[in-house]
């Protein structure tokens, strides 16, 4: 049990933290374009991330 959290923990780290270098590329202007903040992109990421683990 211990060990499916803590795995499950990782995984959505790592899922986490492919979006947000995939985030972190996106200019401003693209940004911008698109009508969305970084830090609501984060979030989102945050959420698909977690979801994608269970």
């Amino acid at each position: 049990m211990l060990l499916g959290i803590l795995f499950g923990a990782i995984r959505r780290y790592f899922r986490y933290h492919g979006l947000a270098i995939c985030i972190g590329q996106l200019d401003d202007r693209m940004l911008t374009d698109i009508g969305c903040s970084r830090n609501e992109l984060y979030a989102e990421a945050w959420v698909r991330a977690s979801r994608a683990a269970r």
